[in-house]
């Protein structure tokens, strides 16, 4: 399996449902998902693309997308209010993500500080403009 689309019926992606799926390189998310769990998709090595579809997924927890070495591009929608701990930990390709909605929506997230440890995201591509992260 390489790419994923979660059907419609599904509310949630649970704790470990992907971890380390070797073969998966991108995942669309409907929007019937409301919560990541911890450790979805942790070390699916050669993932590249997520794509968050739906206006549901309010929260993505600890480590979801941790050490996704090759994760190049994430797209999220304005409604994540939640992003847990190392969330993006080890992203070491992941360089930006597009976030559809406003700045002050992205700064309104709920972030942990640690959210992104150890991964090289720099920028924040929103409707109104870029964020640039130290």
């Amino acid at each position: 399996m390489t790419s994923i689309e979660i059907p419609n019926n599904i509310t949630l992606i649970g704790k470990w449902a992907f971890y380390i799926c070797d073969r998966l390189t991108s995942i669309v998310i409907p929007n019937s998902i409301t919560y990541i769990a911890p450790y979805a998709f942790e070390q699916c090595h050669r993932l590249t693309d997520v794509v968050i579809i739906g206006n549901s997924a309010t929260k993505i927890d600890n480590r979801a997308f941790s050490a996704c070495e090759k994760l190049i591009n994430v797209t999220m929608q304005n409604n994540i209010a939640t992003l847990g701990p190392d969330v993006f930990a080890h992203c070491e390709s992941l360089a930006n993500i597009r976030f559809n909605g406003t700045k002050k929506e992205w700064e309104d997230i709920a972030k942990d500080p640690l959210w992104k440890r150890y991964s090289s995201i720099k920028t924040i591509e929103c409707k109104d403009g870029t964020i640039k992260l130290k």
